[in-house]
């Protein structure tokens, strides 16, 4: 009888070894839950990772009414008109999809287009042409971080803040909220750059104004 070679025997064992484990696995899936759930900006889990980074834990009202009641139809010109003039009623409207309108002293622009599903909502805060390397880091960890929703961005020559997103999928609620939390990171601008959209533990009188003005939108814009 001949003998088997060595290379043989191990080439089985190893080609059954990695059979067995291929079935261990389809036997037990694994979760892939909360891999995930870290610090590098995929948040699955929000509430753990406010908990890591020392958010309030149960949010604010602001946040939690932002995915309470939405209306399931898509968003419409006429309802983004509604809310606007809800907000302000001297709003300008110079052309179809452009509306300019005031929230406390800030000037807000949105910008609708239903062709390409497309909103923006933008506030101008000042020239960027002579920001510094450090502001614009500060910029950069606050699009990161306490911006949330909103963001600061850079176009001819201006900083701004803005707010981008689908138009169909926009819910009452976020829009409002999204308006409030554009305002707060522009006049936030050089003094905690925060949207105000969450409260830190123990947070200054500051983020609870900040909060606050985003609640009250969401109530003044809401009402019928």
């Amino acid at each position: 009888m001949k003998s088997v070679s060595p290379a043989i025997i191990t080439a089985t064992l190893t080609a059954l070894v990695t059979i067995g484990l291929i079935a261990l696995l389809f036997m037990f899936p694994v979760n892939l839950d909360g891999i995930f759930d870290n610090d590098i900006g995929l948040r699955k889990n929000t509430s753990s990772i406010s908990a890591k980074k020392g958010f309030a834990s149960k949010g604010t009202a602001a946040e939690k009414t932002v995915s309470a009641g939405e209306t399931a139809a898509p968003m419409t010109m006429d309802r983004l008109n509604t809310i606007i003039t809800r907000l302000d009623n001297n709003v300008e409207k110079p052309r179809n999809g452009f509306w300019r309108f005031t929230v406390t002293g800030a000037t807000v622009i949105v910008v609708g287009d239903e062709t390409f599903d497309r909103l923006r909502i933008l506030v101008g805060i000042q020239s960027a042409e002579n920001l510094t390397k450090d502001q614009l880091m500060q910029i950069a960890k606050s699009n990161y971080d306490t911006a949330l929703d909103a963001r600061y961005a850079i176009s001819q020559n201006i900083l701004w803040s803005m707010y981008a997103h689908p138009l169909k999928s926009l819910g009452d609620r976020q829009f409002i909220s999204a308006i409030g939390q554009t305002v707060n990171l522009a006049i936030s601008y050089g003094d905690g750059y925060s949207s105000g959209g969450i409260l830190f533990e123990g947070g200054d009188i500051k983020d609870v104004q900040r909060n606050k003005m985003i609640e009250d939108l969401i109530k003044k814009g809401l009402k019928a």
